[in-house]
């Protein structure tokens, strides 16, 4: 009998220990699957971006020499029929097109009608504005896609408040739902985020409206954030004002606030279009509250934290539908910024040529051209500690 017991006991360790290497095994294949999902996600944007210039290029007559997507050393090099060079780089954290120069570089006599620099000032206008271009079209393409594939909205439902909170303060019954924020309506809770987003930085009140799911009263509450956000509300907004969502246990005690979206295909075009402008809306208020200080640098986000997004949104097409439209916005705003070393650095370089009549000298474009560099280095730097910070102090 011991022996047996014995033996019944090895079996049991042995099984415990075959299930916590299997979910171990699991656990590492969905983390690659999010990397390799990570990664072809920076390639198709990166790609559409590049894209986008290489197209106008050829358009208005200019001979691409290269179209690289990534930096560093190339792990596949081949020619097309016009010369351009493709190239598939090791580091996939950006990528360029090289055009033919006569700043660059010799040409010869017989291509000097390719060069860019011969064009005039609206055929490269129109290069350089073509990749952020090509982005804004692909977050509407995959924004259109996910409201015509359809998803399920949840209401924004208020479970509780958190005592001593600043919704507490206000006086905010349970359960309500929340209908408008100052004066953006707010049928699910991600355009609750977003409208309390826009609040960053600001002092004053939130004006908060909501419906008493038990006498149906609509209510107007004035929410005090002075002092908002803290690092609490970078990271949630909306539990940082001490409102928490409803909490059920069962589907069928969710099902009542549960909303299906979906547009034919038609029609999915106008959400698309509508969440294309709020979220440029967003970016850059957002954008000019870093730039003037009301928000901390702290609440950039890096490559980590667009790898948890990609982590969490793989399992569902919307949210990763929401996650590729996001990401391809942002990187067209971005890249539109006056700053040298992005598109919108050359577009301020061109508009100088055009007012002056010639252009800036190469070595003060060359110096601006660095600067611009180290500074965009330094903010992928400070969100990717940024990022680092809230995987150690989440």
């Amino acid at each position: 009998m011991r022996m047996h017991f014995t033996e019944t006991g090895i079996g049991i360790l042995c099984h415990a220990r075959y299930i916590a290497c299997s979910y171990m095994l699991y656990v590492e294949f969905i983390m690659i699957l999010s990397a390799l999902l990570f990664i072809v996600i920076l390639l198709l944007l990166i790609g559409i971006h590049e894209y986008g210039h290489f197209l106008a290029a050829r358009l208005c007559g200019i001979k691409v020499q290269r179209f690289s997507i990534g930096f560093g050393k190339g792990l596949l090099r081949w020619h097309d029929r016009y010369g351009t060079e493709w190239v598939l780089a090791v580091l996939p954290l950006g990528g360029y097109i090289k055009l033919l120069d006569e700043r660059e570089g010799p040409v010869a006599t017989e291509e000097l009608h390719l060069a860019f620099n011969r064009h005039n000032h609206w055929q490269r206008f129109l290069i350089l504005f073509a990749g952020p271009l090509f982005n804004f079209i692909l977050a509407i393409i995959a924004f259109w896609l996910m409201y015509w594939l359809g998803f399920l909205s949840l209401s924004p439902i208020i479970g509780s408040i958190t005592p001593n909170s600043i919704a507490a303060r206000a006086n905010i019954s349970v359960p309500s739902q929340i209908l408008k924020i100052d004066h953006y309506q707010t049928n699910n809770w991600r355009k609750v985020t977003l409208a309390m987003v826009l609040r960053y930085g600001d002092d004053g009140y939130l004006n908060l409206t909501t419906k008493n799911l038990k006498n149906k009263k609509i209510t107007t509450q004035h929410l005090r954030i002075q002092n908002w956000p803290n690092r609490q509300a970078e990271m949630h907004p909306i539990k940082s004002l001490g409102i928490m969502p409803l909490q059920v246990k069962t589907r069928a005690e969710l099902q009542p606030y549960l909303y299906r979206e979906q547009y034919s295909a038609f029609t999915a075009w106008l959400p698309a279009t509508n969440l294309t402008l709020l979220f440029t809306h967003v970016n850059l208020v957002i954008i000019g509250k870093l730039i003037i200080g009301k928000i901390s640098l702290n609440a950039l986000g890096g490559p980590i934290s667009i790898f948890q997004g990609v982590t969490l949104a793989k399992n569902h097409i919307s949210s990763l539908l929401l996650l590729i439209g996001l990401i391809s916005l942002s990187l067209g705003l971005i890249n539109l910024f006056p700053i040298p070393g992005l598109d919108g650095g050359h577009i301020l370089f061109l508009i100088i040529e055009a007012i002056r009549g010639k252009p800036l000298s190469i070595r003060l474009q060359v110096l601006l051209y660095r600067l611009g560099i180290i500074f965009i280095i330094v903010l992928f730097v400070h969100a990717t500690m940024n990022d680092i910070t809230r995987l150690i102090k989440p």
